[in-house]
């Protein structure tokens, strides 16, 4: 029987999709303190309401001149590892993509994290991936506070991939 040159293509192409699917990431990455990737602003007030926090959190849409996504930031005092301080959450497309927490403990707060066994980059400003598809890197800024960010790569991508397409 004579297959000819169809059949290694098909079966090239097939172990070619099954490749791209199989690696494609698909569902959340874990952020800071169970926030998730992707998870939308009703979820997120709803784990809000379910301990206790309300009243001193803002959310702010950011609407950009083009107006073909949103984003919008949810923020407030926040405690994370027993260090005080402050977290903002940006959604994209009602989408959790960022979480950082900024605070003038942060040397305190690094010390928490190793104590947890929790990745931390060894310096300043170095990027680590801390989950399937979440980068962690914190910065020290002039005035002693530490800013401290997780984000989830592949929406972060779609962003920047919208904003090359638009501008």
């Amino acid at each position: 029987m004579k297959l000819g040159i169809r059949a290694p293509l098909f079966v090239l192409a097939i172990t070619g999709y099954c490749f791209i699917v199989g690696c494609t990431s698909r569902g959340t990455s874990q952020l800071c303190d169970g926030f998730q990737s992707y998870e939308t602003a009703k979820e997120i007030r709803t784990k809000f309401a379910a301990v206790g926090i309300t009243g001193q959190w803002h959310e702010q849409y950011v609407v950009p001149s083009t107006a073909g996504h949103t984003f919008l930031k949810m923020s407030g005092p926040f405690r994370l590892s027993g260090i005080d301080g402050h977290l903002e959450l940006t959604l994209y497309n009602d989408r959790l993509m960022t979480a950082e927490f900024s605070t003038a403990h942060g040397q305190e707060y690094i010390v928490a994290m190793k104590k947890e066994h929790k990745k931390v980059p060894e310096h300043a400003c170095e990027k680590i991936t801390v989950d399937r598809r979440t980068t962690f890197q914190y910065f020290a800024d002039p005035d002693g506070r530490f800013r401290f960010d997780w984000t989830d790569r592949k929406l972060e991508k779609e962003w920047l991939n919208w904003e090359m397409e638009h501008f």
